[in-house]
């Protein structure tokens, strides 16, 4: 049986600490839903911004499951997706932290995500929906697709690809429970 196991990364693996700004205040990126549903302006130039993203990875706090997946090494097939930008600098950093696997930034115009068949739209898409495209991607490659996230936006819009063989993860704190 073909097995694969997709990792959102932010609150998920890592406890990062980047800021969104809203009127030139800063605020932890856990509020965004919040300003998004007031219909604010978000400035997300520091998941941009690739030193930031640098140092965000190096002091952000590694959560269990990122040490779990590094202790299966290579046992596990694995990918990533972040609804981050910066591709290639989070692909760098894991694999100097020993973790190999695919990475997916879904909001990184530069990205390999961009480029799958049937997201010719991709920049009106939300990062729920993009993520889901890449879900797709796999649960069309392998017999049995886990998906981890801490959002549940994202959770709800992978849930409605309606896939037999795509089981879904809540991660909250230190608690991973099924979703759905």
């Amino acid at each position: 049986m073909k097995t694969i196991k997709l990792f959102d990364i932010d609150g998920t693996l890592i406890d990062t600490k980047t800021q969104i700004y809203v009127d030139g205040i800063a605020y932890p990126q856990t509020e965004y839903k919040k300003f998004l549903k007031l219909g604010k302006e978000i400035d997300l130039s520091d998941f941009a911004d690739k030193e930031k993203v640098k140092k965000d990875f190096t002091e952000g706090q590694k959560l269990p499951l990122f040490k779990l997946i590094k202790s299966y090494g290579r046992l596990m097939k694995k990918a990533f997706i972040t609804a981050r930008s910066q591709e290639s600098s989070i692909e760098r950093w894991f694999i100097r932290n020993g973790i190999l696997g695919h990475f997916y930034a879904v909001n990184d115009p530069e990205s390999r995500a961009s480029c799958y068949q049937g997201m010719e739209d991709w920049e009106s898409w939300t990062t729920a929906k993009r993520k889901s495209s890449i879900i797709r991607y796999y649960c069309n490659k392998y017999d049995l697709v886990e998906f981890y996230d801490d959002e549940i936006e994202n959770l709800e819009t992978a849930k409605k690809l309606k896939m037999n063989n795509l089981v879904l993860w809540l991660v909250k704190d230190e608690c991973i429970t099924i979703y759905g």
